[in-house]
């Protein structure tokens, strides 16, 4: 939708996936560490299409995802998903902390950058 993430998406009109998922973290995230089991619900009436080197932050043992048991296409440290997430699923501090580092690391580049410019 705003082209950060490796797909593209295209809305059915019939229902794609709908139930419980269960499967492991495979790529860091600032929702979820590596290793951590997930449980969550998938919902969606669209299909995605992802590019052939998109990278997956979960795999499913359980569930549909969005290509082959894999949901979360991630670019840039963002996942995308169609997980719907119970706020006591995860504790918010590691996103919450990845967004203050995300801002801390970009205010230091803009900074940078100025500095070589010579502003």
């Amino acid at each position: 939708m705003a082209g950060v993430l490796p797909a593209s998406t295209i809305m059915t009109g019939r229902l794609q996936a709908l139930g419980y998922v269960e499967g492991k973290v495979v790529w860091e995230n600032p929702v979820a560490a590596t290793g951590k089991t997930i449980r969550e619900h998938e919902f969606r009436c669209s299909w995605m299409n992802c590019a052939r080197d998109a990278r997956f932050a979960y795999r499913f043992t359980r569930g549909k995802g969005i290509l082959n048991d894999k949901d979360g296409p991630t670019e840039l440290n963002a996942p995308g998903s169609y997980l719907h997430t119970h706020v006591y699923s995860y504790p918010m501090g590691r996103f919450v902390g990845g967004a203050g580092s995300a801002g801390e690391v970009r205010r230091k580049g803009i900074e940078r950058l100025w500095g070589i410019l010579g502003g």
